[in-house]
């Protein structure tokens, strides 16, 4: 057993001598959820063990493809409960640098803006290559369309149909490993983290959460929790997507760039979901959600 010790209200844990603090987490708490902890040069992700066995499965399908993955530097038991712990891949994640710049100076830098398309150019390259069934209800399925639409019972019809519209037009990309919730949140760049949301997608889903979802945290809305903004030029946004074109014409599929929308359907399903927790929050989704994409 290991030299664990775990504080009343679990903010913090030490294994092995390092103490780990709480991450917060800005999504409801499930069940089956696992917890992330930060410590000295090092995470710490800790949960019911079938979960963190799936984390670690998904972990090592991605390393094995070639994904800018951190690496696993340990395993263990706190209780009932399962743990691994995985090295750092940075002090900041590309979501705090962005807003710090753009704070400082109202845009991000071009040298961090050129490390985040080196970063993402390797995860695109590696996924480009990492074909796996084509799994379109699981898709669906964790892409939470369902939950929404139980929800929101008076649009739930509305939603399946924009659902079915938006799936068939991705219908000529191939499905490939991917993130499920990638975003600056989670990139760093030696390379990704936080990999439990990890499904079946259509290549380009992932590359364009990560230039969307900061879309969806706008400065002048009375969140519950404290995000600071940021945004992407639009000359950065173009620079982005012609990358992402670039690879996808390597490989010999369409332009992502042709299918944003068809992607960013689901990805604002996926924020709208589930933030009943926070009703300011949920307010402000929802209604841009139906505004936006229920026209």
């Amino acid at each position: 057993m290991d030299n664990i010790s775990v504080s009343m209200a679990k903010a913090r844990i030490e294994v092995q001598g390092q103490t780990y603090a709480l991450v917060e987490r800005h999504r409801p708490a499930k069940a089956d959820d696992s917890r992330v902890y930060r410590g000295y040069n090092s995470f710490l992700r800790i949960g019911p063990a079938s979960t963190i066995a799936a984390n670690l499965a998904a972990h090592s399908r991605l390393e094995k493809a070639g994904f800018p993955v951190p690496r696993i530097i340990g395993t263990g038991d706190i209780g009932d409960e399962r743990y691994f712990i995985e090295e750092s891949l940075g002090e900041k994640t590309y979501r705090l640098q962005f807003a710090d710049e753009v704070a400082q100076s109202g845009e991000i830098s071009e040298k961090s803006f050129k490390e985040f398309l080196d970063v993402m150019r390797k995860y695109l390259i590696a996924q480009a290559k990492s074909s796996v069934s084509r799994d379109a209800q699981m898709f669906v399925e964790l892409a939470h369309i369902d939950r929404l639409r139980a929800e929101f019972p008076e649009i739930a019809s509305a939603i399946a149909t924009k659902s079915a519209e938006h799936l068939s037009a991705l219908s000529v990309f191939p499905f490939v490993l991917s993130h499920g919730d990638l975003s600056p949140n989670n990139l760093f760049s030696k390379g990704v983290i936080d990999l439990e949301d990890s499904l079946p997608a259509p290549f380009g889903y992932d590359a364009v959460c990560a230039l969307t979802t900061t879309d969806w945290y706008p400065g002048d809305v009375p969140f519950e929790f404290d995000v600071t903004p940021y945004h992407f030029t639009a000359a950065q946004k173009e620079r982005y997507l012609a990358m992402c074109d670039e690879i996808a014409e390597a490989h010999g599929l369409p332009k992502i760039s042709t299918h944003v929308d068809d992607f960013n359907f689901f990805r604002a399903v996926w924020l709208t979901e589930g933030m009943a927790e926070w009703p300011k929050t949920q307010k402000y989704r929802h209604d841009r959600f139906v505004r936006e994409w229920l026209k």
